[in-house]
């Protein structure tokens, strides 16, 4: 959301004076171009956190002329309007994450504070003549990253089903079982669905879903018989 202070008032500014929207000097993002533009409204570019698929987009409201319209911090000067004094009423800055559209993966974003500024100054330069206008404190802000997801720790499993005989069918349809543990590694909530991949197996029973058992370098095949796995 806005975060905004009391007016301000910049006095004394030079006839051709140029006006920076910035990412503070030194900032990771002042150093930087920007990875996307934000569907806000605005296009607001989009700059790195450091942390993979999340970016950060902040817009600025200065009140003050002759920018008084919402304007993206993006590290670039505007010609001023060559007026000497501006009341800056109730100046806003609006600091957003966005996902960048990839993978979002865990990680640590540490941003420097002050972040950004408003600066008026004689050229488009922050070695030159002027003053801050407006500045952006986060604090001592740290951005925690959690990417909801798992890593499979057991990517082959052998089921071992032993050796049934024929005999095993000839008052049900199931004969023979066979488990195997799967672990994974996940993020606390993550939502988890399972499914099998294989060639399914032609039934006379539609209300049956098995899969067909196919062993190529077997000397002879079974037939008549699929395998029926659950989740």
């Amino acid at each position: 959301g806005w975060v905004s202070t009391s007016e301000v008032t910049m006095d004394g500014c030079s006839r051709d004076y140029k006006v920076g929207f910035l990412y503070e000097p030194g900032s990771a993002q002042s150093n930087t171009s920007a990875t996307i533009n934000a569907n806000d409204g605005n296009n607001t570019p989009v700059f790195s956190t450091g942390i993979s698929g999340v970016g950060i987009a902040i817009k600025t409201q200065t009140n003050a002329g002759p920018y008084d319209n919402v304007m993206p911090i993006d590290n670039t000067y505007h010609n001023g309007d060559g007026n000497k004094t501006h009341h800056a009423m109730a100046p806003a800055y609006n600091v957003e994450l966005v996902a960048l559209g990839g993978p979002i993966t865990s990680g640590t974003a540490t941003f420097q504070s002050p972040l950004a500024r408003v600066s008026f100054r004689d050229s488009a330069t922050e070695d030159s003549g002027g003053d801050i206008l407006t500045h952006l404190y986060l604090g001592n802000t740290q951005l925690i990253m959690k990417a909801m997801g798992c890593r499979v720790e057991t990517p082959a499993i052998t089921v071992d089903l032993g050796s049934v005989n024929l005999g095993s069918f000839a008052n049900s349809q199931t004969a023979g079982t066979g488990e195997q543990d799967i672990l994974l590694t996940c993020e606390q909530v993550t939502a988890i669905a399972s499914s099998l991949s294989a060639q399914p197996a032609s039934v006379n029973n539609p209300e049956i879903s098995v899969r067909q058992v196919s062993t190529p370098s077997a000397r002879s095949s079974s037939t008549g018989v699929a395998v029926r796995g659950r989740v």
